[in-house]
């Protein structure tokens, strides 16, 4: 036990769980706070079919789920105490007390120099661009067709978008070590204007992928962080009859590390990862290595029976695979596209008027464009398995522990499955589950506790069968259907994240011979607004200080910015319709409506105000292409205002009509829809008991 922790109680929790927190900063109990505030508000309201929001405080009589003796600071790890009880709505979750404590590493190791990181983040960024859209691809490749012609196109659509994904790798990776350069910059040479920024931002990368780098680079604070999270489950383990660890992010290394490298306790049951970064960690530590011993490579000395290309292409290929180049190779694609971005120019602006840049151009933009050609095949064929090594599992008890492992659909650190599903079909130790949080690289790792209908009832269940809690059947299949009403919903959002991409970028090409008009006529609107023109102004003079490619009016600049506005508005109003959808779905949820008694299906109301007011934008969309100019659209909202007024209480209130009487087709295709695209398999039902015949009576 570690110094200056105290005994364990007499009484210990029915279960014990161990939350470790990933990347960042963080301070003592936040980890704590950050998990056991969504837990107990889920159970809070699932176990009292939404009357009850938050879990109770102290002793109160007939509370569901009960906090006490919470603690976030001093010696011990911080903990508290939950109990829960499923009284007469949930009978199956009989009374039991749980202990959540958090393990806190983040002051384990010392920051990395800024300069140290960001040179490292340089080095890593084109080979991880590479590998981690290319798994992606790989992904879409294996994933297997449905039936139908849908499905056939929903397939090859994958492919082909993946696969311009991993093609536009490499620029990718171009564009941003152009950042890390301009930050190291602004750090080396002090530029004003610049200095500030680029500290900041080095800070935040530092704080956030700083302990990335020291996983890495430093064995010694490595081991710090082990041996912390193995004193706190080892704390754990002596207040608990059965433990759960649940990681997040860099914290799933570490626990992985704590567990396999150190005596595990008896009583650990599961080990509950979330957004792993283990196989990360691993290629990454894996590729700062020489890696084996190799003999040199003769490539004119032939063995017996293979003459001088087979033994060329041999030492070629070993070359190819070794560990130790893939930076640089991966390096010299981001070169080509250096090369390329510096030749197009050439041949579009100067090409034609001297035969000097016309040559050059043509023979830069040849060797960039092989250089990311010749990197991409060889990511294809040489380094295609080198995202797909997985852990070894956890032997525990002479058998293996436990693993459950939910990874977010767009969540680019686990970057999909942990594991392969041959490795354990019959799920007898592991369990790997995709949610869907918002469908969103850049929000997906950080927002697994909002899931409220997906992620959270998942792992909940996984944590009440390490107790033997089972639930029954009408509890499971609800959740299930959970799990698809969300899978539903998010892929709308997703849909029309899409379709507003691409929108944006079809109205820029429209509008671009006439964005000095559409800047001069906001310019002069703006006038009427004081604290909008002044805000403007600052944004376009910032805009026209710092762009040194081409030479834009700030017309021009008005006019981009206005195109990109509109598009911000409009999606933050669509966003906030799916919120509200979102918010009612999940009030649905808990209040655990079958699907007969369900009054919306397919989220019914919400569903038809979400695509009335996505038809709506997109009909605006199509009036702005189609006359180049948002003139036509202006007038509207100026001389028929109150017809706007009318058009926007129309968005809700005729869906809301309509929801009523589509109420029964809605069911209909629900249930149809939950057969065709499940998320989870169903377990068969268990045979029916064997009958044994009485034997006959013989007559008297």
């Amino acid at each position: 036990m570690s110094a200056g922790q105290s005994s364990p109680p007499e009484e210990s929790a029915d279960l014990g769980i161990l939350f470790v927190h990933g990347i960042g900063q963080q301070r003592q109990g936040e980890t704590l706070v950050e998990f056991a505030d969504p837990l107990s508000r889920w159970l809070a309201r699932w176990l009292t079919a939404g009357l009850h929001t938050e879990a109770a405080v102290g002793e109160p009589d007939g509370a569901h789920v009960r906090l006490a003796e919470a603690t976030l600071g001093g010696s011990e790890p911080a903990h508290l105490y939950m109990e829960i009880d499923g009284q007469t709505e949930v009978p199956s979750v009989t009374p039991q007390r749980w202990l959540l404590a958090e393990s806190w590493w983040a002051e384990t190791f010392e920051p990395p120099k800024t300069r140290s990181l960001l040179l490292w983040m340089l080095l890593i960024l084109p080979y991880m661009m590479l590998v981690q859209t290319y798994e992606q691809f790989q992904r879409a490749r294996r994933r297997t067709p449905r039936k139908g012609i849908s499905g056939w196109v929903t397939r090859r659509g994958r492919v082909v978008a993946f696969g311009l994904v991993f093609l536009g790798a490499l620029p990718l990776a171009g564009i941003m070590a152009v950042v890390v350069a301009v930050l190291m910059i602004g750090l080396l040479v002090p530029i004003p204007q610049l200095s500030d920024y680029s500290k900041k931002a080095a800070l935040l990368l530092s704080n956030t992928l700083g302990d990335s780098f020291v996983l890495v680079s430093s064995a010694v604070q490595f081991d710090a962080m082990v041996s912390r999270v193995a004193d706190d489950l080892g704390w754990v383990a002596d207040r608990a009859d059965r433990v759960a660890v649940v990681a997040h992010s860099q914290g799933t290394a570490v626990s992985y590390a704590a567990i396999t490298g150190y005596e595990n306790p008896a009583n650990l049951s599961v080990f509950i990862t979330i957004g792993e970064a283990i196989k990360k960690l691993n290629l990454v530590r894996a590729l700062q290595s020489y890696g084996e011993p190799r003999r040199g490579i003769q490539l004119g000395a032939p063995g017996p029976g293979t003459d001088m290309s087979q033994s060329a292409r041999s030492g070629i290929e070993r070359w190819l695979r070794l560990r130790s180049l893939r930076f640089a190779f991966a390096w010299a694609g981001m070169i080509g596209f250096y090369f390329v971005s510096y030749a197009v120019p050439q041949l579009v602006i100067l090409g034609g008027k001297q035969h000097t840049h016309l040559a050059r151009g043509f023979l830069l933009a040849g060797i960039g464009l092989a250089l990311i050609v010749a990197v991409c095949l060889v990511c294809n064929f040489y380094w295609r398995d080198d995202f797909t090594r997985e852990p070894e599992p956890i032997r525990h008890g002479g058998g293996k522990l436990r693993w459950a492992d939910y990874y977010a659909s767009a969540d680019p650190v686990p970057n999909g499955r942990l594991f392969d599903p041959d490795d354990d079909p019959d799920g007898t130790w592991l369990v790997e589950k995709e949610v869907w949080n918002f469908g969103s690289i850049i929000r997906d790792h950080t927002t697994y506790t909002s899931s409220e209908d997906d992620f959270l009832g998942c792992m909940t269940n996984e944590l009440f069968k390490v107790t033997g809690t089972t639930l029954d059947e009408t509890e499971l299949a609800h959740l299930r259907r959970a799990r698809w009403r969300g899978w539903w919903r998010v892929w709308w959002l997703t849909s029309a994240r899409a379709l507003s991409a691409v929108t944006t970028v079809v109205i820029l090409y429209r509008v671009w011979g006439h964005l000095p008009r559409i800047g001069h006529r906001i310019a002069v609107w703006s006038h009427h607004v004081g604290p909008l023109h002044a805000v403007g102004k600052r944004v376009v003079d910032a805009l026209d200080s710092v762009l040194i490619i081409g030479h834009p009016t700030r017309a021009e600049i008005a006019g981009i910015l206005t195109v990109f506005g509109v598009a911000a508005i409009a999606y933050v109003l669509l966003a906030a319709t799916w919120t509200y959808w979102q918010k009612q779905d999940i009030k649905r949820f808990y209040r655990r409506f079958t699907p007969e008694d369900d009054t919306d299906p397919l989220g019914g109301r919400e569903l038809l105000i979400f695509v009335s007011v996505l038809a709506f934008f997109g009909f605006l969309a199509i009036v702005v292409a189609a006359t180049q100019d948002y003139a036509l659209p202006w007038a509207w909202a100026k001389t028929l205002n109150w017809y706007v007024v009318l058009v926007a209480a129309g968005l809700v209130a005729i869906p809301m009509s309509f929801g009523s009487l589509l109420r029964g087709p809605f069911r209909r295709s629900e249930a149809r829809l939950f057969e065709r695209y499940p998320r989870d398999a169903v377990p068969p039902p268990p045979p029916p008991p064997e009958t044994v015949e009485a034997p006959a009576v013989p007559a008297t």
